[in-house]
Order: structure tokens, then C-alpha cells, then sequence
């Protein structure tokens, strides 16, 4: 089943499909997940803080609009 994503970009950043067979990406994923438990309320405010970190981190490590990918 082709879900319109690479390998390598599920590799890059997590996916998750929903049952309707929609991919949801990134943070999302984990709203879901963690709503679907009933934690959304407290964790996600925590995953939310810890997503605006690394991105800011990651656009530090940028130059001219170019990223150099660590791993």
C-alpha cells in the first residue's frame, strides 16, 4: 500500500495512518496517540515544548536557507 512517502522521509520523521488509511505527520502523530490514551492533556504541552526546541535547534544549524542533516 502506498501511503505517498518515501522510505527514507518515514525514517526521517515519524508517521502513523489513521484508520480512515489518511498518513498523519510529526507532531500530530503523537496528539493522536497520546489523545487516544487520555494523556493529551498532560503530555502534550511537553511534546509541544520539546518540538519548538528541536526545530529551533535544527534552523540554527542552517546557513542560507541550506541544512546540513546530523544524525
Amino acid at each position: 500500500m502506498s501511503y505517498g512517502a518515501t522510505l527514507a522521509q518515514m525514517n526521517a520523521l515519524i508517521h502513523a495512518v489513521r484508520p480512515d488509511g489518511t498518513l498523519v505527520v510529526g507532531v500530530e502523530v503523537f496528539h493522536l496517540a497520546y489523545g487516544a490514551v487520555g494523556l493529551g492533556r498532560w503530555a502534550m504541552p511537553l511534546i509541544t515544548r520539546i518540538a519548538a526546541a528541536r526545530a529551533a535547534k535544527r534552523a540554527s544549524q542552517c546557513a542560507n536557507g541550506v541544512c546540513e542533516r546530523r544524525v
